[in-house]
């Protein structure tokens, strides 16, 4: 497998003046990419088999590649187009967040759920369970948004592993 640089991404996001690259992403991918100990594309997850979740953009995200994104999404994110390269993580994984939605679905809580999958996932790998957080929400709209406006079997697709 053909991997890019964690210290080559690192320089490059700092010259541009990142202190800190964020990903966001469900729970079973989320511990897909701990297994996998770095990032990889969503095509090579596939090619790979391994579990993750199907995402509306998916096809989107296909076109895009293939076409080039356009200059104001390539500002907002990157992407990675060579889908047989992985970014490990290293020394550079700093922490994962994980919000709380403070739901129950039939009766059991997500976040518990979530929790215990990514920490397993972290002692898997030898990564230290330290490096799991809780997001703490401050007048932002997520608990409505959790609690009202977001279906109960999409709050399962994302918080379930």
């Amino acid at each position: 497998m053909i991997e890019v640089s964690p210290k080559e991404l690192y320089d490059f996001l700092s010259s541009k003046g990142f202190k800190y690259f964020f990903h966001a992403n469900t729970v079973r991918t989320s511990c897909t990419l701990i297994h996998q100990k770095g990032l990889l594309s969503r095509g090579e997850i596939a090619k790979r088999e391994l579990p993750m979740t199907a995402q509306l953009s998916d096809d989107i995200d296909k076109e895009f590649d293939e076409n080039m994104k356009n200059d104001s999404i390539q500002k907002k994110m990157f992407t990675i187009h060579n889908t047989a390269k992985r970014i490990p993580f290293k020394k550079y994984l700093v922490e994962i967040i994980l919000d709380d939605p403070a739901v129950e679905v039939d009766g059991v809580e997500l976040y518990p759920i979530a929790k215990q999958a990514l920490a397993s996932s972290l002692n898997e790998e030898g990564f230290s369970t330290d490096l799991l957080k809780m997001r703490i929400c401050n007048n932002c709209f997520c608990k409505d948004n959790y609690s009202s406006q977001i279906s109960t079997d999409e709050l399962q697709k994302l918080f379930n592993p």
